[in-house]
């Protein structure tokens, strides 16, 4: 058939039965149908080269995905056991991690997170992580890392050789596609069922607008969730910034204490030294005082005294010149 495939792969081997099934089978419905149909084609006059001349470009959707899920599978899974307290939540949806095997439930096995690495060595949770990575529709289509946005390479050795191979069946189930509209379009102008067209066309709109609303939603979900984180950091910050400043004020309050006593200590004291040098010397000045009183007083009574006595206290007499 003029394609060699490896059957090493298991995904390789699923790709080559969709060949052969594929090519089998295409062709002839083709033919069937353009045999059936050649009169309603030419009835429409449509241009067949023109609409199979625009086929999807190199860079399909069925090669991203094959590529974009083997390299996720080979991702190293992180053991629990061995992370900190602080690193057993997903730094995205902030879930703990778990194992499939500590759930009981097989149906919850798909909402457990569970956490991969990334090469740069940051792992988040397996279904968080895939959500960021995977291409559009599924996913927000970013080949960044979360925490430190490095560049991440999602190509797989393995399936390189074989994607000019993907790129070709994705041009012919194309090519199917859009031979298969052609037809059921002519036939729906032929029986003039211009109703069912439009409920058909009214109804791809609305599906797309669907598929717009939900990716606006998760990049919404995605934003708010990265506000959160921001915000979570940011109060933890503020938080340890805050008890600093409290550790501080408490060292500067006992420092202040401690210079307040030293100061009172010192200055209480000269002044207990002061006062005991007023208190003696008022002691002092008191005594001398009363015994100076009380001899003064012995001395000047004249009824205890004699004449000689007075004289020698008193002094003698005093002389008035007239």
């Amino acid at each position: 058939m003029g394609i060699t495939f490896r059957l090493g792969d298991p995904i390789t081997f699923t790709v080559c039965l969709y060949v052969y099934i594929d090519r089998i089978f295409l062709f002839n419905l083709q033919f069937l149908d353009i045999i059936f149909y050649s009169s309603i084609f030419h009835s429409r006059k449509l241009d067949n080269t023109k609409t199979f001349r625009h086929l999807p470009p190199s860079s399909t959707k069925m090669s991203q995905a094959f590529t974009f899920e083997a390299w996720f599978n080979r991702l190293p899974t992180v053991d629990i056991e061995t992370l900190n307290e602080d690193d057993k939540n997903c730094s995205i949806c902030r879930e703990e991690y778990s194992s499939s095997s500590s759930t009981k439930n097989p149906q919850q096995e798909d909402l457990v997170e569970k956490p991969i690495s990334l090469p740069c060595g940051h792992f988040f949770g397996d279904q968080c992580l895939k959500e960021w990575l995977a291409p559009a529709p599924e996913g927000f289509g970013n080949n960044t890392c979360p925490t430190c946005r490095s560049q991440l390479s999602v190509q797989d050795p393995a399936f390189h050789e074989n994607l000019r191979h993907l790129q070709w069946l994705e041009r012919l189930d194309y090519a199917n596609k859009a031979h298969r509209n052609l037809v059921l379009g002519g036939l729906a102008h032929t029986l003039n069922d211009g109703d069912a067209q439009r409920e058909f066309q009214a109804r791809v709109l609305e599906e797309r607008q669907k598929q717009q609303e939900i990716l606006e939603l998760r990049q919404q979900i995605w934003q708010v969730r990265r506000r959160e984180n921001d915000l979570r950091r940011r109060l933890e910050s503020v938080h340890e910034r805050h008890m600093d400043l409290t550790e501080e004020v408490e060292q500067q309050r006992s420092e202040l204490r401690r210079v307040n006593e030293r100061v009172l200590e010192h200055h209480g004291s000269r002044l207990m030294q002061s006062m005991e040098r007023m208190e003696g010397v008022l002691r002092d000045t008191a005594t001398r005082r009363h015994r100076a009183f009380f001899a003064r007083g012995f001395l000047t009574q004249e009824v205890l005294l004699p004449d000689d006595l007075r004289c020698a206290v008193d002094g003698p007499p005093r002389r008035h010149d007239h």
